[in-house]
């Protein structure tokens, strides 16, 4: 399509057919063009010039499209499953190494084992026992939260977590199984959680996934909902043997739930 030129009347002289006047803009189609103004002669040549330097624009727009989207598609295509084994037989010996080694949105399969470690999730994980949580132990190995969670996306099942017993070197931290701290969109699940202070722990955390898990034998509550936790579907959760339910905080859970 060739460009439409306009006649504009100055001083009251008409230009010549062939002239136009651009003393505001140069209209193609809806897209306006600003100029100095000029008075100045067309010929189809510069028409025609003007029309592939507007085409080889989209062109280039539409290379710049289909080369994000490649990227994209190569992004998802690149995520990586690491393996974790303690005796060895793996990428790594520890669950805490191999996230520190993966990237966003790989998955980590612990294999059947022991693992002594606190393990702090700052990436977009999937984290996984290989063959469920009676086989696959993390206990902590100090009186801090044994899996701490601070982002979102995270994905962890199949563990049975125990030992993460109160700090005394810090009155005010009450350790955690599993503690989620200012996170959205995370999964626990079927998880053993017991012989802890706390047995999960959500902080600001929204729109999170808990379900299968089985708490117990845990001194001060089963699943804490705290401060703004709200929108989070907790579904087929059974908790028991509680010593101690705070009377002073809210949304704590303490038997089986219903979909909370």
């Amino acid at each position: 399509m060739d460009i439409a030129f306009h006649t504009y009347i100055e001083d009251g002289k008409r230009l010549k057919k062939g002239e136009f006047e651009m003393s505001s803009v140069l209209m193609y189609g809806e897209y306006y063009y600003p100029f100095e103004s000029i008075v100045r002669k067309t010929n189809q040549k510069e028409v025609k010039r003007m029309n592939n330097g507007i085409k080889k624009v989209k062109l280039g727009m539409v290379a710049f499209v289909v080369l994000l989207a490649t990227l994209s598609l190569a992004s998802c295509a690149s995520a990586k499953t690491w393996y974790v084994d303690d005796e060895g037989r793996a990428d790594f010996t520890k669950i805490q190494d191999a996230i520190n080694a993966a990237s966003s949105r790989d998955t980590i399969v612990v294999r059947d084992g022991t693992y002594t470690e606190n393990i702090h999730v700052n990436k977009p994980l999937t984290i996984r026992s290989e063959n469920g949580a009676e086989a696959t132990i993390v206990q902590s190995a100090w009186p801090r939260h044994v899996f701490m969670i601070t982002t979102d996306n995270v994905n962890i099942s199949g563990f049975t977590i125990k030992g993460a017993s109160n700090n005394w070197f810090d009155k005010n931290v009450n350790v955690c199984g599993i503690f989620l701290k200012y996170v959205d969109h995370c999964n626990i699940s079927d998880n053993i959680i017991s012989n802890k202070y706390r047995g999960i722990q959500l902080m600001y955390s929204t729109k999170n996934i808990l379900s299968n898990n089985i708490v117990n034998s845990n001194t001060h509550f089963g699943i804490g909902l705290y401060y703004s936790s709200n929108y989070n579907t907790l579904t087929n959760n059974t908790i028991s043997s509680i010593v101690s339910i705070p009377k002073t905080q809210t949304k704590f859970i303490s038997g089986f739930n219903l979909g909370i």
